[in-house]
């Protein structure tokens, strides 16, 4: 394992481990490279946005994986909507704004508001929703005030529907599997994630439409080999993807939500990152349910923390993540990385 942190938490259970950070791609490939030769690596992957250092890996050490095009494809919101738009994929009307004149046009030919994000970015970071010109002026006028804009951004129609984060995998042969999706809510008002469930509750029609949806959208964008995760929306007129990426979810999701509802695929996904095929989890006996959810937190400075120990020993509790600490400051929550910690549970 890689981080820059030489205290990284995962650096004591790894085998070997090496402080390097994880866009310095010329440190990455430089190691893969000579751990390749030596027989030392199998595979690649990230739960993060890193999939370009992932990509620039896999290509240098000759390891399964998508492609560096792909791989920059998927982090830029702005080239994806494009490819999927010309393909009549389902995803938001929209398109990319490079000025406050682009994002007027766009928004003059909508219905109702719509959402305005960077073309790079996660956890909702620097994402508004705006309806007038005046909230397109209020928001530039906050990015140029803080001195650091993005190169472009995304706007495109606002969906009032249901989130769902949906996992697959690409065998060797570019056959398509699924891989599990889970249902997610989000703090009200804010691009705060709150909730995260599984399994869904989507029919089973429903996961399949999203699956295909899933699949549609990774070929699109030229992904035929390994992982691949989505967020998509589900409204009145069905589902649309609003992002992918060569990589599957989050900690949360790939580490607790799926494996903690019975829902494995970590053999598959260590299988097919390492050019093997899809091997197929063992099925839980056990029908179980997960969620995660927000620990609420008013603004302020932290001056202690209590209970912890106390409901991580609750019947149900999996874990409790804590983002912040003593003496830490808490902003008005907005976005998900304003969030302090969430409490994660399962069904016996």
């Amino acid at each position: 394992m890689t981080d820059r942190n030489p205290d990284a938490p995962c650096a004591l259970v790894a085998d070997e481990s090496y402080v390097v950070d994880g866009r310095d791609t010329e440190v990455l490939v430089a190691l893969a490279s000579q751990l390749r030769s030596d027989g030392q690596l199998d595979g690649v992957f990230t739960l993060t946005e890193l999939v370009t250092s992932v990509a620039l890996v896999a290509e240098a050490a000759g390891l399964p994986g998508a492609s560096v095009r792909s791989a920059v494809m998927c982090q830029d919101k702005g080239w994806a909507k494009r490819e999927w738009l010309q393909r009549s994929i389902e995803t938001p009307a929209g398109g990319v704004v490079e000025r406050r004149q682009d994002a007027y046009e766009i928004l003059e030919g909508m219905e109702g508001s719509a959402i305005l994000k960077p073309v790079e970015g996660f956890g909702g970071i620097g994402v508004a929703r705006v309806a007038t010109r005046e909230d397109v002026d209020r928001y530039f006028d906050s990015v140029e005030g803080a001195g650091a804009s993005p190169r472009a951004w995304v706007l495109e129609e606002f969906l009032a529907g249901s989130s769902h984060d949906v996992n697959g995998l690409f065998d060797p042969e570019g056959v398509f599997h699924a891989q599990g999706i889970a249902d997610r809510t989000f703090v009200p008002d804010t691009f705060a994630e709150h909730e995260v469930v599984a399994p869904t509750r989507l029919g089973v029609d429903q996961q399949s439409a999203l699956y295909d949806l899933l699949r549609r959208c990774a070929e699109a964008l030229g992904i035929g080999s390994g992982p691949v995760k989505g967020d998509a929306i589900l409204g009145d007129d069905g589902f649309r993807m609003l992002e992918i990426a060569p990589r599957l979810h989050g900690p949360k999701m790939s580490l607790f939500a799926l494996p903690e509802s019975g829902q494995n695929h970590w053999p598959d996904f260590f299988s097919v990152i390492t050019g093997g095929p899809v091997v197929g989890p063992a099925p839980d006996a056990v029908t179980r349910y997960f969620a995660s959810r927000s620990i609420p937190c008013p603004p302020g400075r932290i001056t202690e923390i209590q209970g912890v120990d106390a409901v991580r020993a609750l019947d149900g509790v999996v874990e409790v993540m804590l983002f912040r600490g003593r003496g830490d400051l808490v902003e008005p929550t907005e976005n998900s990385t304003d969030v302090v910690g969430y409490v994660l549970a399962a069904t016996a």
